[in-house]
């Protein structure tokens, strides 16, 4: 069998080269290096998820903890603390060219409104590979499951090279949301599980951040010493 990298180089020049092969190409899980983010270790993101949460488009995933950070004040994602540090202040360090490609998505919360973001954290039905979940007696759909995360092995984020809790965007109860102070937050534990009860919206958790940008984005297919991709923008 040849190996994916070489299978997809002989495409290319079999193509006359063109601008390399669409990112939709790779596989699940193939890391895709950005170049710049700001983030600690290396700015990889992995491929979550293709033409389902949004058609026509690629998920990407920060593969390890870009920072940590506490939620906010209260367990509504929507301009928490966690949401601006995300939508704003990672979003700028990333590369021009690659915020020039970004989709919008636009997907629901439970105990808000639903919001529409260039990066975002995932919830928690995009990070449990389900296409619904039970939130406080009934079924709420935050997205859609990305069709990477089907076991806790996939769903571990490293900080120095260690297993550690992050942030998802879902709410564990509406009561944080208006009268209750520091809310519980849905989060991954450092196993890659999504745990029955949510972390206080005033705890300092990992950062991994995710973007969506179009099927046909072209890539280089001669990887990295670390066997990610980079993008041709």
């Amino acid at each position: 069998m040849i190996p994916l990298q070489f299978a997809l180089r002989r495409r290319m020049m079999m193509a006359g080269g063109g601008g390399g092969a669409p990112i939709s190409e790779l596989p699940l899980g193939a890391l895709i290096n950005v170049g710049t983010d700001g983030g600690a270790g290396a700015p990889n993101y992995e491929i979550a998820d293709k033409d389902n949460l949004v058609s026509g488009g690629v998920v990407l995933v920060r593969k390890n903890i870009y920072s940590s950070s506490k939620f906010g004040e209260y367990s509504v994602y929507a301009n928490s603390t966690l949401d601006n540090l995300v939508k704003t202040t990672i979003y700028n360090r990333m590369p021009q060219k690659l915020r020039n490609k970004m989709m919008d998505v636009t997907f629901a919360l439970a105990g808000s409104e639903s919001v529409t973001r260039k990066m975002f954290v995932p919830t928690l039905t995009m990070m449990s590979g389900r296409a619904n979940q039970t939130y406080e007696g009934k079924v709420a759909l935050e997205g859609v499951g990305l069709q990477l995360y089907k076991n806790d092995a996939s769903r571990i984020r490293t900080k120095n090279g260690y297993g550690e809790e992050w942030w998802l965007s879902s709410q564990y109860s509406t009561g944080g949301s208006t009268s209750g102070y520091h809310g519980g937050v849905k989060y991954v534990d450092y196993l890659g599980g999504i745990t029955v009860y949510g972390n206080s919206s005033n705890n300092s958790d990992g950062v991994a951040p995710a973007f969506v940008i179009p099927s046909d984005t072209p890539y280089n297919a001669t990887p990295n010493t670390d066997g990610s991709y980079n993008l041709i923008l």
